[in-house]
């Protein structure tokens, strides 16, 4: 089994060599069993190859390495290699199938200004092209989105509105948020759980005058006291279940976001979400009293955080 540079970046990037506890530089302990081939032999025992072809093995680890090297190879899917990625830096793109179970890990992050300064000036590389920043990555208006999306689940059975009648409620959001915070605050600094609130409010009332729908809005979490994060997300699991009804929810940590919950599942939370995201592991999750965990990527929740839209039958 031929395991290249494409293969171990991979493994790299998404964090799964560090999941294993077998972080190595590309070489030869690839093809050793402390390295990308063991890693690539205990994930495909856990697949069940046959599934998908009858004549193939239970256990096939070329399948694995070869799904790996096609998703990242130029001439194939072309999406995790060094022309898509800046590998000084952890992956910005938004449109990746992994989606949020990617830890992003840069492969060559910048050495420190201070440690090895001198080795970095007299080695270092010619900077690659700039790479455009895409919508999102530089503004704080996943709030308004994440609201207008909310929106767009709870009425989804009542209302079929246009895509200009959902501009006018992006551009009255817009307009609202900005005389109360201030265009450079509001695209910069985003949208905190002080003024979503209102703005919810502002949404429910301008939903009501222009299209005659009664839309609710309630904190049903905010009562439940230093809560596990397995006990939130039992409490979600049961909340996602109501009828015509969207839940918004702040993910704080790694991603800094507002979101839309669609569905808990055992091992992800599903989102409907702006900036693409698909799901968010619930092992990567802690609430804020509880203590941080091992990993690079955590995501922080928190029952004030929650808030839930209905529509009035």
């Amino acid at each position: 089994m031929a395991v290249d540079s494409l293969v171990h970046n991979f493994l790299h990037r998404t964090g799964i060599l560090a999941a294993f506890d077998r972080r190595h530089p590309y070489g030869a302990r690839c093809y050793r069993p402390d390295g990308c081939t063991g890693v690539i032999h205990e994930i495909a025992a856990r697949i069940d190859a046959s599934q998908n072809n009858s004549r193939l093995p239970k256990t096939f680890p070329r399948l694995g390495q070869f799904a790996i090297w096609s998703f990242c190879a130029e001439t194939q899917t072309n999406f995790c290699n060094g022309r898509q990625i800046n590998d000084r830096f952890p992956c910005t793109r938004l449109d990746c199938p992994v989606g949020s179970t990617c830890a992003r890990l840069p492969l060559r992050p910048p050495q420190s200004e201070e440690l090895g300064h001198a080795r970095a000036v007299r080695f270092r590389r010619p900077q690659s092209a700039p790479r455009p920043f895409q919508q999102g990555n530089l503004d704080g208006l996943c709030g308004i989105y994440a609201l207008i999306n909310a929106i767009r689940l709870t009425t989804a059975d009542h209302l079929n509105l246009s895509k200009d009648e959902w501009t006018g409620i992006f551009a009255c959001l817009l307009t609202e948020a900005d005389a109360h915070t201030g265009a450079t605050n509001l695209v910069t600094g985003g949208i905190g759980l002080g003024r979503m609130m209102p703005l919810a409010r502002h949404a429910i009332d301008h939903i009501a005058s222009n299209h005659g729908m009664e839309l609710t809005m309630s904190r049903p979490l905010i009562d439940l006291h230093k809560p596990s994060h397995r006990k939130l997300v039992a409490e979600l699991r049961r909340l996602v279940k109501g009828p015509a009804s969207a839940i918004l929810i702040g993910i704080g940590g790694h991603l800094d976001h507002w979101s839309v919950l669609r569905s808990v599942g055992d091992h992800t939370l599903g989102l409907f979400d702006s900036g693409g995201l698909r799901r968010i592991r619930i092992d990567r999750c802690r609430t804020g009293q509880e203590k941080k965990l091992g990993t690079e990527i955590q995501h922080v929740l928190h029952p004030d955080w929650i808030i839930c839209l209905s529509a009035e039958h």
